[in-house]
């Protein structure tokens, strides 16, 4: 019976990504902002920096890291979103597994970091993907 309803969940969940064309314009849950989707560009533990093309949902391969840095958690875009910098917001997030590029997910937020670079001004999350 769980498998069932598991193939039954995966397969409603499936039809909805579907009709979404672009990933990045999933529909967010009725009950957001307790709750949200975001799709994950760069799984933990990673070296390689995937970028969400806003325009075609597309994941792109940005560049390598250099070694010996990889993403300490999760990294995605939070869909149906807009940041001041004209991208999608950023989102980090822990699992207990490293989550592949472009699945979506359903997180519950904790909190909300405010990234400021070395001369003061709010940092811009400059994209190459998209432009």
């Amino acid at each position: 019976m769980h498998l069932v309803k598991t193939i039954l969940t995966a397969g409603l969940f499936l039809s909805a990504a579907a009709q979404a064309q672009n990933v990045l314009e999933f529909p967010q849950p009725e009950n957001n902002p307790e709750e949200f989707y975001a799709v994950t560009e760069i799984p933990a533990g990673g070296i390689i920096k995937y970028e969400t093309d806003a325009k075609t949902g597309f994941i792109i391969a940005d560049r390598f890291q250099s070694m010996p840095v990889a993403y300490p958690a999760n990294y995605g875009s939070l869909t149906q979103s807009l940041a001041g910098d004209g991208d999608p917001l950023d989102v980090v997030f822990y699992t207990r597994a490293p989550m592949a590029p472009g699945t979506l997910i359903k997180l519950r937020p904790i909190g909300v970091l405010k990234m400021i670079d070395g001369g003061g001004e709010r940092r811009q999350n400059h994209r190459r993907a998209g432009q």
